[in-house]
This record gives C-alpha cells, structure tokens and sequence, in this order.
C-alpha cells in the first residue's frame, strides 16, 4: 500500500532558499534540498487513479532563492490542457500545481492525475528534515 502523508500545500518550502530539486520514484516525487534541511513531497493518486509530477518551469527563478509565497493553481489554459493530453493517453487527466513566488519571480511545479473521472490527486508532505539553526551565541 502507498504511503499517504499529510495533504500539503508545499507552505514548507517559504521562507527556506532551494538549493537543488530533483524527481525521485518515476516521477511520483519531488526532493526538495533546502538551506534548513530537505523536503520531500509526492504526487499521490487516491484509489484506481495514478498521480505523478509532470513539468517545473521556471526553475531558475527558485534555485538559489527563498520562497516568499506558494499558491495553489486554480486555472489552466486551453493550450496547457491540450499540452498535457497530449503528453499520454489517459482516460480522464486532472491537472494540479503550485506556483512558487520569490524575489526572482515565479516557478510553477506542476502535477497530474490520471482516473476513471471518479477519483483524484494530491501533494502530500513526505519528509520534512529541518535543520534545527544553532545559536552561535550558546556556544561556550
């Protein structure tokens, strides 16, 4: 059985600077390495349904940045729907994402659910390494 985290709206990543990204698992994750520690999150597919992250553009406007805000898309356009169709065949394909702000501008991660029209996706919160900061000043 599939692990299914907490449902998350990737929130960890503000106010932590991105230093690497990479997908993991086929596709079904994305690793985050942070200044503070890494975070993992994955597409995860409710039951008889198959969720997988699908592009980031955008990338080098978060490598090397703090994230200031993470919002959840909530339109597509016609022409990035017929993208996304057209990058497999699916019977029924739901399109999921983040847009992630920071001083540079935006990175726009985006995610895919692949169903019979009954069930969907979400990102879940797999990992969260925090690094805890160490005062310099308790140091003896």
């Amino acid at each position: 059985m599939k692990f299914a985290g907490p449902r998350t709206n990737m929130k960890e990543l503000i106010g932590r600077k991105v230093l690497s990204y990479k997908f993991e698992n086929g596709g079904d994750r994305v690793v985050f390495e942070t200044d503070k520690g890494k975070i993992v999150y994955e597409a995860f597919g409710d039951c008889c349904s198959n969720s997988f992250f699908s592009d980031i553009t955008g990338i080098d406007n978060l490598l090397g940045s703090t994230v200031l805000e993470v919002v959840e898309r909530q339109e597509w356009s016609d022409a990035e729907v017929k993208k996304a169709e057209a990058q497999g065949s699916y019977d029924v394909l739901s399109l999921y994402g983040y847009l992630i702000k920071t001083a540079r501008g935006t990175c726009d991660i985006e995610f895919r659910n692949d169903s019979n029209g009954y069930y969907g996706g979400s990102c879940d919160l797999v990992s969260d390494e925090t690094r805890e900061e160490k005062n310099e000043s308790n140091i003896n």
